[in-house]
């Protein structure tokens, strides 16, 4: 199904030395961009003779009959969606049980994007799951917790095709097992690499302590500080006066989520499939083999000038493994000379086009804004008359 799976072995072996007792339990943090992301991390563990993580599932795999249960086998466990019948005691018994898994040296994995993104962009973070980690370091039950964000980035994503259909109003697709076993013929199917990056590891109790330093939180510390000295004659560092503190545990716990997909962003590795669909849509009306490899070469050396990472830096390289796997999106004509290429028009078909571009959209952002910030001023304005600098900021 997919030709290999890259991944720094180094980096592998740093998380399989940490070391419970003195770093705390670890916890794996990894973007979502398919169903594979469930097996693809555990399998590699398994490969190497690690501890397999116990991992946060969606509940609609609940409802595939011997699947779930081959899922609980491997270590998964299912969070379903509360309601406000049973949110206090769900919240509780879950709350119980993740802390137990972090209490007993398990791994834990979950998604901070908690569902697949549809739109090839980093989704907002969910932090029902991080927040327990958290609040049982704060609560002095580990000593650390070591968080490892970890990049899964595909050149095709196997369910990618269903994902224009449900952007366009059509109901979610429902997982079960007939329609698992139906969809026996992607085993045979080429999809491509797989590039994962497993970045470095976050030590919870030096994020945390860095920002118990934040201005915003001196007059707590003071105030804990000076109560301590009152009470106990024993000054008390800055993180721990402000482990009690609600507001600060959740604004602490927001900022890491958002650390934790930046450095996922900043470590996500551009894939042929990204590069190539940007210059697609950018030609609508199609574009010959050498302009294509012009603009792909100055794609390439666009992403490496803002220091974005790629699997392949070779024009010829990138465009070949590219349509091929963007193939029933490309129309492919013969001119006298050169053959040209183009995004075919149907709706879904340029969604799911702009699906692979988006995944590249956060290394030109600061570019994205400037061009948002012309855009509002019109066509004529902004690309015939100009805007001031000071216009534009």
């Amino acid at each position: 199904m997919y030709e290999k799976v890259i991944f720094d072995e180094n980096q592998l072996q740093k998380i399989a030395s940490i070391d419970y007792k003195t770093q705390g339990p670890t916890v794996i943090m990894p973007t979502h961009r398919s169903f594979v992301d469930f097996a693809i991390l555990s399998y590699i563990m398994f490969a190497y003779k690690m501890k397999c993580p116990h991992i946060a599932a969606s509940e609609e795999f609940l409802n595939i009959a011997v699947v779930h249960i081959l899922f609980r086998a491997s270590g998964a466990f299912f969070m379903k969606k509360k309601t406000p019948e049973n949110e206090e005691l769900y919240d509780a018994i879950m709350y119980e049980y993740i802390q137990r898994l972090l209490l007993e040296e398990s791994w834990l994995e979950f998604f901070i994007e908690g569902t697949r993104s549809r739109y090839g962009k980093t989704l907002s973070p969910k932090l029902d799951v991080l927040q327990v980690v958290t609040d049982t370091y704060f609560d002095k039950k580990v000593p650390d917790t070591q968080i490892i964000p970890v990049t899964i980035n595909y050149e095709r994503v196997v369910e990618g095709d269903t994902f224009p259909f449900e952007l366009l109003g059509d109901e979610k697709l429902r997982l079960s097992l007939m329609k698992f076993l139906g969809a026996y013929k992607i085993f045979s199917m080429n999809f491509g690499k797989v590039v994962i990056n497993f970045c470095d590891p976050i030590s919870l109790k030096e994020y945390m302590d860095t920002r118990s330093k934040d201005p915003s939180y001196q007059s707590i510390v003071e105030s804990a500080q000076k109560n301590s000295l009152v009470v106990k004659q024993n000054p008390v560092s800055p993180l721990d006066s402000l482990r009690s503190n609600a507001e600060f545990r959740a604004n602490a716990t927001k900022e890491l989520a958002y650390d934790v997909l930046k450095i996922c962003n900043q470590n996500t590795v551009i894939m042929p499939t990204s590069i190539v669909a940007s210059i697609l849509l950018m030609h609508r009306k199609g574009i010959n083999e050498e302009i294509l490899n012009k603009k792909v070469d100055w794609l390439i050396k666009q992403i490496k000038a803002r220091g974005g990472k790629l699997s392949t830096d070779i024009p010829s390289i990138a465009i070949k493994s590219g349509l091929s796997h963007l193939d029933h999106l490309v129309d492919r004509k013969k001119d006298v000379f050169h053959p040209s290429f183009s995004a075919k028009t149907e709706y879904k078909n340029v969604i799911l086009m702009s699906y692979y571009r988006n995944m590249l959209g956060h290394i030109f952002f600061n570019e994205a804004i400037i061009a948002c910030a012309l855009t509002a001023y019109g066509y004529e304005v902004a690309w015939k008359e100009g805007v001031s600098l000071n216009r534009v900021w």
